[in-house]
């Protein structure tokens, strides 16, 4: 696979992109680079967009994968939206740290403002605080600019994911990450994340909400129903078989919980 950029192979990717995002009911700007942009309107256009994609064009080869399924990916997510014709409050949110990227070989610890090093920290030191609160911290997305082998990234741009078994844990570990991870981007020693490495400049982060969640209870009944269950399947070792647990993953739960009782 070889599609250069400004080749023939490129333009008609540039095309079928414009003409897909088209379709899905995007509004498509080019700025004065080429970069292609296409924004799906929400209800509330004040807020800014959540952003999803990649490139369209290759190395010279071995580039099926390469930046093409960022795209696509992006593309999917529009077209689901479009098919169960979901509208959204606004274009979604996520976490972005800014540095100063800078070259690897020339540019000593001391003088780096790394924002990738910092997002490691910031990954860490939520799971290290889900892990004191028995909550969760999830990363799942990474995204690092300008992505080159010997650059230290300037721009980071993650996912997190927080999960509880009540509102208040929750609601709870987001402020205290939220003053925890302006303090670790500015080189303070928070829970000895900085043991053993060379203080570098500083970067700053960027915290917006992307989808809030609330904790739900499943009906006392239901639970019963199925501790009972798993004994009657599992008999006089049931009580080294089953056990209560917290449930983190919410799938449709939140929507039908107010409609009918559930575990």
């Amino acid at each position: 696979m070889s599609r250069l950029a400004l080749s023939d192979a490129d333009k008609q990717a540039r095309d079928w992109f414009v003409h897909t995002a088209k379709t899905l009911g995007c509004n498509v700007k080019v700025d004065a680079m080429g970069n292609i942009f296409a924004v799906r309107p929400g209800r509330r256009s004040e807020f800014p967009p959540t952003c999803a994609g990649s490139h369209l064009d290759t190395q010279p080869t071995g580039g099926r994968y390469d930046g093409i399924l960022g795209v696509c990916s992006g593309l999917e997510m529009l077209q689901v939206l479009y098919e169960e014709k979901i509208e959204t409050e606004y274009p979604w949110h996520t976490i972005i740290i800014k540095g100063q990227d800078c070259h690897t070989g020339t540019t000593d610890f001391s003088n780096r403002a790394d924002a990738l090093l910092t997002a490691a920290k910031l990954i860490l030191h939520s799971h290290k605080l889900a892990a004191r609160k028995s909550a969760l911290a999830s990363t799942g997305i990474i995204r690092a600019e300008p992505g080159s082998t010997n650059t230290v990234p300037g721009w980071v741009q993650l996912s997190l994911d927080i999960r509880a078994g009540d509102d208040q844990t929750l609601m709870d570990m987001e402020e205290q990450l939220k003053y925890d991870f302006d303090k670790i981007a500015e080189g303070a020693t928070v829970d000895g994340l900085n043991d053993g490495t060379i203080a570098g400049r500083a970067c700053s982060v960027q915290w917006t909400l992307d989808a809030p969640s609330r904790a739900v209870k499943f009906d006392s009944e239901c639970i019963d129903c199925v501790r009972r269950s798993a004994e009657g399947l599992f008999g006089y070792q049931s009580a080294n078989l089953i056990q209560d647990m917290i449930s983190g993953a919410g799938k449709r739960l939140l929507e039908a919980i107010s409609l009918c009782k559930q575990a």
